[in-house]
């Protein structure tokens, strides 16, 4: 039996986990697999795990005179007192995760897969493509300290 390396949630698949979490469907039978949770409690982890960045709107007069508002970003304690009735406005916003690194050596064998399979009708030198997912998975584990 064929195992996917790595799991990939299509928007179908994600509509259909949410239904059966909210009780849409209760007729339907549905399980996880152990790599869709895995997955699921990872993405759940980054999130939990970015800070946001406070910011507020400060003026200033520029050289002609003229007010020019721009963002700072400010400590939540700063964000929490800031009266945006009496001054600027003031924001949260959310990083995205970052993206996972992948070394250069990496880079340079899907690179070689890659022109072995345009340019050659041999195709013996493609099960170095068998390598490539898990590589790329310690990549992002090492980045996001998962597993």
């Amino acid at each position: 039996m064929f195992s996917k390396p790595m799991t990939t949630f299509t928007p179908e698949r994600i509509e259909q986990i949410l239904e059966f979490a909210e009780g849409s469907n209760p007729s339907e039978a549905m399980s996880l697999r152990a790599d869709e949770v895995a997955v699921l409690a990872r993405i759940g982890k980054a999130v939990m795990s970015i800070a946001p960045v406070y910011q507020c709107e400060f003026c200033h007069h520029d050289a002609t005179g003229q007010l020019q508002w721009h963002w700072e970003d400010v400590n939540k304690a700063f964000y929490d007192k800031y009266d945006p009735d009496r001054r600027g406005r003031r924001r949260i916003l959310y990083t995205a995760p970052p993206m996972p690194l992948v070394s250069a050596d990496l880079l340079n064998m899907a690179s070689s897969a890659i022109e072995d399979l345009l340019t050659n009708k041999d195709r013996s030198g493609a099960g170095m493509w068998n390598d490539i997912p898990e590589q790329l998975r310690r990549a992002a584990n090492a980045i996001c300290g998962c597993r």
